[in-house]
């Protein structure tokens, strides 16, 4: 994960901190801090050029004291930090320096940010240590990622998988489990970073634990010399009792309990399921244990196989429902989740039992096969079960 000029502007810490031109370049990244300060004096001026601020993606400080007799000099340095690639330049203006019409003009057809600290509780240096942490930090999380993208993609390899686990925690242990959180909302790179204190304030995350970033979600992974129990639900708890009500925002999927490290790979695939299935309406958290027959249609179920299947049965009661707003398809999905039965589907619904009989009769007139029947439920079933899979989308 990358820090972008728009993160720095987010930062709780710098809540005084104000755009005024370069909207558009907002999602610039940053990869260093800078001062930009006797660079324009003259006689320096041109060993400026040739020496300084050549990296790109830095963002500059500047309280402009070389310009403060020469307001103009401040063009000359928006021209030369933009054409050097900078992402953005922050400035403290203490001597009160105006911000010509034609520079903030520059600034916005470049796409080049500026920002002016307002006020004076901001110091040059807490702002540089802060933003370089947060780069640090930020690109932890992005290296850790990678390494659990390493690991689904390393196929059967037991040793790769082994290598990959220590580089994401050296201090992980044989027995291992992972849970992943995936938001139902947006959720900033910022957002996890304060989820994160609060996870390491409650004490619950060991050294042999680890709690990281990835795809706009996180995993905790939890793992021991030898757990005390096998009950991934009991292992879990510790840590989702942390969230409280804040769990709702989340679709957290459990692995189950896996005894050899190289197994990581499992428990990543096993929690990210999980949780890809934990629909509204079901518990905070969705154990990969009781997914039932979704163990075996998740890893498959976005192939064109599958999703032809589904399409077949699904796209005829989408179209019905777009015509006449029958709700065939929501009735469809409840009869599944509740496995054909349907009183269950009709409490499940507030509705009354023959109202479900009859929708589940146009359905069958819809597609062509009669989902009373066994036979005809199975294959049904199946069709419904892989549009979930899918999130809806074929």
């Amino acid at each position: 994960m990358k820090v972008t000029v728009e993160d720095i502007c987010n930062f709780p810490e710098f809540s005084n901190l104000k755009l005024v031109a370069g909207k558009g370049g907002l999602n610039n990244t940053v990869d260093r801090c800078g001062i930009l300060d006797y660079e324009f004096v003259d006689g320096v001026r041109e060993k400026w050029s040739i020496t300084n601020f050549r990296d790109e993606n830095m963002i500059v400080v500047t309280s402009f004291l070389y310009a403060k007799d020469n307001e103009y000099l401040i063009m000359d340095a928006v021209k030369k930090l933009a054409s050097r690639k900078c992402s953005g330049l922050i400035i403290k203006n203490i001597f009160h320096l105006p911000l010509h019409e034609n520079v903030l003009r520059y600034a916005d057809t470049m796409n080049f940010p500026i920002l002016v600290i307002e006020g004076s509780n901001i110091h040059f240096e807490d702002l540089i240590i802060l933003i370089s942490e947060r780069i640090k930090h930020y690109e932890s999380l992005y290296y850790r990622e990678n390494k659990v993208d390493e690991i689904l993609r390393s196929g059967s390899s037991q040793e790769a998988c082994e290598r990959l686990a220590y580089d994401i925690n050296p201090t992980f242990q044989t027995d291992i489990m992972a849970m992943y959180f995936e938001p139902i909302d947006k959720f900033s790179a910022e957002d996890y970073l304060k989820t994160e204190e609060k996870v390491l304030d409650s004490g619950v995350l060991y050294a042999s634990d680890s709690m990281f970033y990835y795809k706009g979600g996180f995993f905790i992974i939890h793992s021991r010399e030898m757990f005390s129990t096998v009950d991934a639900r009991k292992l879990s708890k510790p840590f989702l009792d942390i969230f409280g009500d804040d769990l709702k925002k989340f679709r957290v999927g459990i692995s189950t309990v896996h005894h050899l490290l190289w197994q990581i790979k499992n428990c990543f695939e096993e929690s990210k399921y999980a949780a890809d299935l934990r629909t509204k309406g079901t518990n905070d958290y969705m154990l990969y244990e009781n997914l039932g027959i979704y163990k075996v249609i998740l890893p498959y179920c976005s192939g064109e196989v599958m999703r032809d299947f589904s399409r077949e049965y699904i796209k005829p009661i989408e179209d019905y429902d777009l015509e006449t707003k029958g709700n065939l398809l929501e009735t469809a999905i409840g009869y599944v989740l509740n496995d054909g039965d349907l009183q269950k589907t009709a409490d499940s619904m507030i509705q009354h039992k023959n109202t479900i009989r009859y929708r589940l009769k146009n359905i069958s007139n819809i597609i062509g096969i009669n989902v009373f029947e066994t036979k005809n439920y199975e294959v049904f079933s199946m069709a419904v079960r892989i549009f979930i899979c899918n999130n809806g989308i074929l």
